[in-house]
Order: structure tokens, then sequence, then C-alpha cells
């Protein structure tokens, strides 16, 4: 074979492997770029894990659902309380209070002495009637059961007498059984204690509470002296 046979079967050998080399780098697939992209100033790195929502959390609404059920009250006898109101909604009887302490003796005392009322304990007065302290200015709503109790001794027996036209010697000591009706109307025609200032509501009259289930079942006004 002359020299230039062997020149145009280099030549053609060329064109192959060349067209093979092209041909294996369009058909080649790239491989995935697994290196994070450059951070801007305003992004932070993100894993995998983080960019998928995890499922088993609940959401902003479900959470709050999870916490508007209301608390119910522990059942309770004889609860001191300042009543605020009393009325009728939907076809039942409600109450809104504010608990207090009933102090009696040095108990009565000491209290007085930490609320400022007086310097020390040689001078505080131990009040026949108890001294009520409310440190708390939570006002509690509850119904109240139509076959609740209800006795006044006080300013509720006194405000009746007084709206049936009355005359007693001693109308705030009765043990005066009424219905939720009258109880309603001698609280609605009640004055508001004019010592009793913000930041807690105003009452109406000083009473004990029984509670069972969530529910008064019995309202007393204690004769006070």
């Amino acid at each position: 074979m002359n020299k230039k046979g062997f020149i145009n079967i280099a030549l053609v050998i060329l064109v192959v492997v060349l067209a093979g080399v092209v041909v294996y780098f369009v058909l080649r697939k790239p491989e995935p770029n697994n290196q994070p992209l450059p951070l801007t100033n305003n992004q932070t790195p993100t894993t995998s894990s983080q960019t998928q929502a995890p499922t088993n959390i609940p959401t902003t609404s479900q959470a709050q659902s999870a916490n508007e059920t209301p608390a119910t009250e522990k059942d309770i006898t004889a609860q001191p309380a300042y009543l605020i109101a009393a009325y009728s909604k939907n076809e039942k009887n409600y109450i809104d209070v504010d608990y207090v302490e009933w102090l009696h003796g040095n108990a009565s005392i000491q209290a007085q002495v930490e609320d400022g009322k007086c310097v020390s304990a040689s001078e505080c007065y131990d009040y026949p009637n108890g001294y009520k302290r409310n440190q708390n200015p939570l006002v509690r709503t509850f119904e109240v059961s139509p076959s609740a109790s209800i006795v006044v001794n006080g300013e509720i027996s006194a405000e009746i007498n007084k709206l049936d036209n009355t005359q007693l010697p001693n109308p705030y000591g009765m043990n005066l059984s009424i219905t939720f009706s009258k109880l309603k109307d001698a609280v609605s025609a009640m004055a508001t204690f004019t010592t009793y200032t913000p930041p807690f509501k105003a009452p109406k009259a000083f009473v004990t509470i029984d509670v069972k289930s969530n529910v008064v079942t019995k309202i007393s006004e204690p004769y006070q002296e």
C-alpha cells in the first residue's frame, strides 16, 4: 500500500473517533449537583429535613382550640364572695361573683397589717363580722340551679323589705328564703359599695355560695352586725 493510502485510512479513523466523542458527550446525562448554591445576605442554609413541613405538629388553630376549653371550678362549700350581679339568660339563671377571704381573729389581724390597714397588730381591730380580703379581681360567672337554696340576712333582705314595703324591726336578720327572681329584683335595685374601687368590680352584697359540678346549689347572705 502506498503512502497516500495510509493517510486516507488515518483520516477515516480520526473522523470516526471524533464522531464517537461528540456522540458520547451529547448523550451523556449530567451528574446532579449536590453543592449548595451561594447564599445571599438574607438567606440561611437549609437541609432536606428542614424543607419538608413536619406532619405530627398541630397547626396554630389546632393548638388554640385545644386551649380554649374552659376550666371547671372545684366543688366548694360556703365560699365567701362579693355578689356582683344576678340575671337570667336563655332560660337559665346566673350570678357573677368575686371570691374573697373571710378572716377572723388572729388571721384577720395579720392580714390587716399585711394589707397596710394598720401599722401593728396592737392597732388593728378584730371586726365582729370578720375581715374581708380581696387580692384577686377575677369575676366568676356561675349558673344557678333551679332548685338552689337562697337565704338572705343582710343587705339583700333589707332591699326586699323595701321593695315589698314591709316594715320590720330588724330587716337585716330574717333568714329570709327567696326565689331567684326575688334575688334579681333586689340586686338590680341595690346601690354598689361606694368604697369598692377599681380594679375590682363594685359588689352589691356579701354572700357565701356552694358550687357542685360548676353549678351554684346554695346562696347564703350571712347576718352582718
